[in-house]
């Protein structure tokens, strides 16, 4: 809230410091002629649009939290469903269980080659979608489990985004981040990178 805050209140002094021009050259005590009518009108627009942007942008990208395990899947579900290539960087995939809509939904992406998950070791549920193309990545050798989790959707395309879960105040909170938005996503990715490498090295080796 405190970031939004600041970046409005950066774009209303933007505008004035702009529109001030406008009274500052014009002569005392004369009517606004059309052109400066027509400047001061496109110069609020502007700046209503400014504002409505960053708000919507604030809306769309503030964490969100979720009390219930529920809400946590479905909130998963309709991420990776409609994210096109998808990385899932994970520890034991505990949010998909025995649920078979999620399983079958996570079959689809491996049967079009848009699945990849990186977990410490093989687990069943890993090896069922990997038998269905999806990519599985481990790193046990390592002795090594990080505490991210994330999962990137729309994998090498401008539009990537990244959705990191957290416990925060006795509340799961995933936040999202754009390619270029913030250097969270950047590291995501490097991490991926580093596993993928990481396991492509142990199959040649």
């Amino acid at each position: 809230m405190t970031n939004l805050i600041v970046r409005l209140l950066s774009v209303l002094g933007s505008s004035a410091s702009l529109l001030s021009l406008i009274f500052v050259f014009h002569p005392s005590g004369e009517a606004f002629s059309a052109i400066e009518g027509i400047l001061i009108g496109f110069g609020v627009v502007l700046t209503a649009v400014a504002v409505f942007m960053d708000i919507r942008d604030f809306v769309s990208h503030r964490p969100k939290a979720f009390k219930t395990k529920k809400q946590i899947r479905d909130y998963m579900y309709h991420w990776i469903d409609g994210g096109g290539k998808v990385c899932i960087f994970s520890n034991d995939l505990s949010w998909v269980d025995d649920d078979s809509e999620m399983i079958d939904m996570l079959r689809r992406k491996a049967e079009k080659n848009e699945l990849s998950i990186c977990i410490p070791e093989m687990i069943p549920i890993a090896e069922t979608l990997k038998a269905n193309g999806a990519t599985i990545l481990t790193y046990a050798p390592l002795k090594v489990v990080p505490q991210s989790r994330f999962t990137i959707i729309n994998c090498g395309r401008l539009d990537s985004q990244v959705a990191v879960g957290r416990r925060m105040d006795g509340v799961h909170v995933i936040e999202e981040f754009g390619a270029g938005d913030h250097p969270v996503f950047a590291v995501a990715s490097d991490l991926v990178e580093i596993v993928t490498r990481y396991s492509q090295t142990r199959r040649t080796s």
